[in-house]
């Protein structure tokens, strides 16, 4: 299979500007530059996205989707605890099924609910001076059910808290225990393994077929990330006894060192 390449475009904001992030994970928020505007409109139980970028990579980005909550699904939410005042909240979403139109230049892209799915993460609160963490995820239809991985490790170990899960067609299994991440930092190209610490409720292998690499540098605040693309394998316990079996599911993986 033949894989393009990603682009990408990144905006610094000073101190955040004049963006004021919402106090609700699904709330409404706009950010308005010369070069990027995105509007994110929360209505009911949908949320209406629309990004216009006049420069990516040469070409007008023009993208207009509606991301749809089902109202029975349940979401992942956990609070992370530092001291007994300062914690990061962090909410995700995931298999939002997802409708709309994105254009760069004259390429149009059609997306359909029935298989384009959206994730949210959602984030709050205050992190240490220095952070490392690893996210995967993945968010498809797999063979006729609606399948979602959440996977999380680094920040939480050690706080008693994870923000691992699984979710089949909106039910989540909470995977409590940490989640160990096995990968070459001197190539992130390589194989990755992921598995719970005692059990062997998660045993998955992630093999990449594109690295994505962003640094960020504004004196202050710095920020590494390498985020790969490609295929989960492997197997996962589920809350009912059952054992999902995971094959060639399409998602990413990052390792992300911060400094804020």
């Amino acid at each position: 299979m033949k894989h393009s390449a990603i682009s990408k475009k990144t905006i610094t904001i000073p101190f955040g500007g004049k963006l004021k992030m919402p106090t609700q994970v699904l709330e409404s928020v706009s950010f308005k530059n010369s070069e990027m505007m995105i509007d994110i409109l929360h209505v009911q139980s949908e949320t209406h996205l629309s990004v216009s970028i006049p420069n990516f990579d040469g070409d007008i980005l023009r993208a207009k989707l509606i991301i749809q909550h089902p109202p029975t699904d349940e979401t992942l939410n956990v609070v992370i605890p530092w001291n007994r005042k300062t914690f990061q909240f962090t909410g995700k979403h995931h298999i939002l099924p997802t409708s709309g139109v994105v254009t760069i230049g004259t390429r149009r892209y059609n997306f359909s609910a029935e298989e384009n799915f959206a994730v949210l993460d959602y984030g709050r609160g205050v992190w240490p001076r220095e952070a490392l963490w690893n996210w995967g995820m993945a968010s498809q239809r797999v063979r006729g059910r609606r399948i979602g991985l959440n996977l999380g490790g680094k920040w939480t170990d050690g706080t008693g808290m994870t923000e691992n899960a699984i979710f089949v067609d909106g039910k989540m299994t909470k995977i409590h225990e940490d989640l160990l991440f096995d990968y070459k930092s001197e190539d992130y190209m390589q194989r990755w393994k992921v598995k719970t610490k005692f059990s062997h409720q998660v045993s998955l292998t992630f093999s990449p077929f594109f690295e994505r690499v962003a640094y960020t540098n504004a004196k202050l605040v710095k920020s590494e990330v390498h985020q790969l693309f490609g295929y989960y394998d492997g197997s996962i316990l589920l809350d009912n006894g059952e054992t999902l079996v995971i094959q060639q599911m399409l998602g990413c993986i990052e390792e992300h060192r911060a400094k804020w």
